[in-house]
């Protein structure tokens, strides 16, 4: 089974903890075999995704004025990452968003299985 790699960018600690501890079930049942890189500023993320081989990303919407989903996305695509592997969480109504059709939206706070369920989807 291939390691996928899973960038996860919140500025909230919690949301980021939360979809740690239910990937590291998964990869505990044997579904997956993951490790978790954690990004905060568009230079670290950036560098994450080249260095770490990152497969997977899961981003908050909305954080800071100069860092948000919509950007992280973007530079995600550019860095090759599959759009189908590409989770957007929000509390928020992303509809301006739409422009990323490809991207799964997920709304806050979200479920351990909706989680589990979008991870499922990208590896079959």
């Amino acid at each position: 089974m291939n390691r996928n790699t899973v960038l996860v960018v919140d500025d909230e600690k919690n949301y980021i903890d939360l979809v740690e501890i239910i990937l590291r079930g998964m990869n505990d049942v044997g579904l997956i075999k993951f490790w978790v890189e954690k990004g905060h500023s568009l230079d670290n993320i950036e560098s994450s995704i080249k260095d770490y081989n990152i497969t997977h990303l899961i981003t908050d919407f909305i954080m800071t004025p100069d860092l948000h989903g919509i950007i992280i996305i973007e530079k995600a695509l550019e860095l090759d990452i599959s759009a189908k592997n590409i989770l957007l969480v929000s509390s928020a109504d992303a509809s301006n968003a739409a422009r990323l059709n490809s991207v799964t939206f997920l709304r806050k706070p979200f479920t351990k299985q909706q989680i589990i369920n979008w991870f499922v989807s990208t590896i079959a």
